[in-house]
Protein backbone atom coordinates (compact mmCIF):
# COMPACT_ATOMS: atom_id res chain seq x y z
CA UNK A 1 0.00 0.00 0.00
CA UNK A 2 2.98 2.16 0.28
CA UNK A 3 2.46 5.05 -2.49
CA UNK A 4 -0.73 3.63 -3.38
CA UNK A 5 -2.64 7.24 -4.07
CA UNK A 6 1.28 9.40 -4.02
CA UNK A 7 1.14 12.55 -6.17
CA UNK A 8 -3.28 11.59 -7.22
CA UNK A 9 -3.16 15.76 -7.02
CA UNK A 10 -6.68 16.04 -8.28
CA UNK A 11 -8.82 13.23 -6.35
CA UNK A 12 -10.94 14.59 -4.00
CA UNK A 13 -12.75 11.53 -2.30
CA UNK A 14 -11.76 7.76 -1.78
CA UNK A 15 -13.73 5.23 -0.42
CA UNK A 16 -12.87 1.98 1.22
CA UNK A 17 -15.25 -0.91 1.53
CA UNK A 18 -14.25 -4.36 2.99
CA UNK A 19 -10.32 -3.50 3.08
CA UNK A 20 -10.00 -5.69 6.97
CA UNK A 21 -9.24 -8.84 5.11
CA UNK A 22 -6.29 -6.68 3.39
CA UNK A 23 -3.26 -7.65 5.22
CA UNK A 24 -0.79 -4.51 4.91
CA UNK A 25 2.89 -4.02 6.50
CA UNK A 26 3.99 -0.48 4.92
CA UNK A 27 1.28 2.54 4.39
CA UNK A 28 4.16 4.98 3.92
CA UNK A 29 3.48 7.94 1.63
CA UNK A 30 0.16 6.05 0.71
CA UNK A 31 -1.74 9.32 0.34
CA UNK A 32 1.30 11.73 -0.14
CA UNK A 33 0.34 14.73 -2.09
CA UNK A 34 -3.22 14.05 -2.42
CA UNK A 35 -3.09 17.92 -2.59
CA UNK A 36 -7.14 17.93 -2.96
CA UNK A 37 -8.45 15.00 -1.42
CA UNK A 38 -11.16 16.08 0.99
CA UNK A 39 -12.28 12.65 2.42
CA UNK A 40 -10.73 8.92 3.26
CA UNK A 41 -14.20 6.65 3.90
CA UNK A 42 -13.41 3.60 5.91
CA UNK A 43 -9.50 4.20 5.95
CA UNK A 44 -9.51 2.54 9.18
CA UNK A 45 -10.73 -1.00 8.61
CA UNK A 46 -7.75 -1.70 7.29
CA UNK A 47 -5.79 -4.53 9.29
CA UNK A 48 -2.80 -2.39 10.42
CA UNK A 49 -1.49 -4.89 12.69
CA UNK A 50 1.47 -5.67 10.65
CA UNK A 51 2.16 -2.21 9.30
CA UNK A 52 6.10 -0.95 10.54
CA UNK A 53 5.64 2.33 8.41
CA UNK A 54 3.45 5.09 8.61
CA UNK A 55 6.26 7.87 7.08
CA UNK A 56 4.39 10.48 5.61
CA UNK A 57 1.05 8.69 5.39
CA UNK A 58 -1.42 11.96 5.02
CA UNK A 59 1.65 14.30 3.53
CA UNK A 60 0.73 17.21 1.45
CA UNK A 61 -2.82 16.46 2.39
CA UNK A 62 -3.75 20.14 2.13
CA UNK A 63 -7.73 19.77 1.66
CA UNK A 64 -8.37 16.77 4.09
CA UNK A 65 -9.94 18.33 7.45
CA UNK A 66 -10.45 15.24 9.43
CA UNK A 67 -8.48 11.73 9.38
CA UNK A 68 -10.07 8.76 11.46
CA UNK A 69 -7.64 5.79 12.31
CA UNK A 70 -9.14 5.08 15.39
CA UNK A 71 -9.16 1.16 14.88
CA UNK A 72 -5.57 0.91 13.46
CA UNK A 73 -3.24 -1.41 15.61
CA UNK A 74 -0.16 0.21 15.64
CA UNK A 75 2.28 -2.33 17.76
CA UNK A 76 4.36 -2.95 15.10
CA UNK A 77 4.79 0.65 13.64
CA UNK A 78 8.02 1.90 13.80
CA UNK A 79 8.29 5.55 12.18
CA UNK A 80 4.96 8.05 11.86
CA UNK A 81 7.74 10.82 10.81
CA UNK A 82 6.05 13.45 8.76
CA UNK A 83 2.27 11.51 9.04
CA UNK A 84 0.40 14.52 8.50
CA UNK A 85 3.34 17.23 7.52
CA UNK A 86 1.59 20.00 5.80
CA UNK A 87 -1.92 19.04 6.65
CA UNK A 88 -2.99 22.69 6.57
CA UNK A 89 -6.92 22.38 7.10
CA UNK A 90 -6.51 19.22 9.15
CA UNK A 91 -9.22 20.25 12.20
CA UNK A 92 -9.11 17.00 13.37
CA UNK A 93 -7.71 13.69 13.99
CA UNK A 94 -9.01 10.08 15.65
CA UNK A 95 -6.54 8.18 17.01
CA UNK A 96 -7.12 5.08 18.36
CA UNK A 97 -7.68 4.83 21.55
CA UNK A 98 -5.03 2.17 22.64
CA UNK A 99 -2.20 3.76 20.28
CA UNK A 100 0.82 1.30 20.62
CA UNK A 101 3.90 2.75 20.28
CA UNK A 102 6.39 0.15 22.07
CA UNK A 103 8.34 0.03 19.10
CA UNK A 104 7.98 3.64 17.58
CA UNK A 105 11.19 4.81 17.38
CA UNK A 106 10.60 8.04 15.15
CA UNK A 107 7.86 10.68 14.99
CA UNK A 108 9.40 13.98 13.90
CA UNK A 109 7.71 15.94 11.93
CA UNK A 110 4.27 14.55 12.60
CA UNK A 111 2.25 17.37 12.73
CA UNK A 112 4.35 20.21 11.10
CA UNK A 113 2.10 22.26 9.09
CA UNK A 114 -0.87 21.19 10.70
CA UNK A 115 -2.15 24.81 10.62
CA UNK A 116 -5.73 24.42 12.11
CA UNK A 117 -5.37 22.00 14.49
CA UNK A 118 -6.50 23.33 17.93
CA UNK A 119 -6.15 20.45 20.12
CA UNK A 120 -4.41 16.45 20.36
CA UNK A 121 -4.78 13.84 22.55
CA UNK A 122 -1.71 11.90 22.93
CA UNK A 123 -2.49 10.62 26.03
CA UNK A 124 -2.74 7.11 24.74
CA UNK A 125 0.72 7.16 23.44
CA UNK A 126 3.92 6.20 25.69
CA UNK A 127 6.89 7.47 23.84
CA UNK A 128 9.62 6.02 25.88
CA UNK A 129 11.04 4.67 23.41
CA UNK A 130 10.69 6.89 20.98
CA UNK A 131 14.46 8.65 19.95
CA UNK A 132 13.12 11.46 17.57
CA UNK A 133 10.12 14.13 18.04
CA UNK A 134 11.94 17.25 16.89
CA UNK A 135 9.52 19.56 15.50
CA UNK A 136 6.66 17.13 15.65
CA UNK A 137 4.35 20.73 16.07
CA UNK A 138 6.29 23.03 14.39
CA UNK A 139 3.74 25.33 12.18
CA UNK A 140 0.65 24.32 14.20
CA UNK A 141 -0.49 27.99 14.74
CA UNK A 142 -3.84 27.18 16.01
CA UNK A 143 -3.06 24.21 18.69
CA UNK A 144 -3.83 25.28 22.07
CA UNK A 145 -4.24 21.84 23.77
CA UNK A 146 -1.97 18.72 23.75
CA UNK A 147 -2.95 15.99 26.14
CA UNK A 148 -0.54 13.74 26.96
CA UNK A 149 -0.37 11.34 30.00
CA UNK A 150 2.22 11.39 33.18
CA UNK A 151 4.04 8.64 31.81
CA UNK A 152 5.55 10.78 28.89
CA UNK A 153 8.55 12.54 30.48
CA UNK A 154 10.58 12.82 27.61
CA UNK A 155 7.58 14.46 25.32
CA UNK A 156 7.37 16.79 28.30
CA UNK A 157 10.77 17.54 29.04
CA UNK A 158 11.19 18.20 25.15
CA UNK A 159 8.33 20.14 24.71
CA UNK A 160 8.63 22.34 27.70
CA UNK A 161 8.22 25.69 25.30
CA UNK A 162 4.66 24.27 24.83
CA UNK A 163 3.83 23.85 28.32
CA UNK A 164 0.92 26.14 28.61
CA UNK A 165 -0.92 23.90 26.13
CA UNK A 166 0.13 20.46 27.50
CA UNK A 167 -2.44 19.09 29.17
CA UNK A 168 -1.68 16.12 31.65
CA UNK A 169 -3.94 13.57 32.20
Amino acid sequence: MSDMFNYCENIQEIKFNKMNKVNVDNMGYMFNYCKKLEKITNLDTFNAENVTNMAGMFQHCEALKEIKISNFNTKNVTQLSCMFDDCYNLENIILPKKFSTDKMILMPWMFFGCEKLKSIDLSSLNMDNVFDINIMFGGCDSLNEIKVNTNNNIFISKYQQLKDKIKII
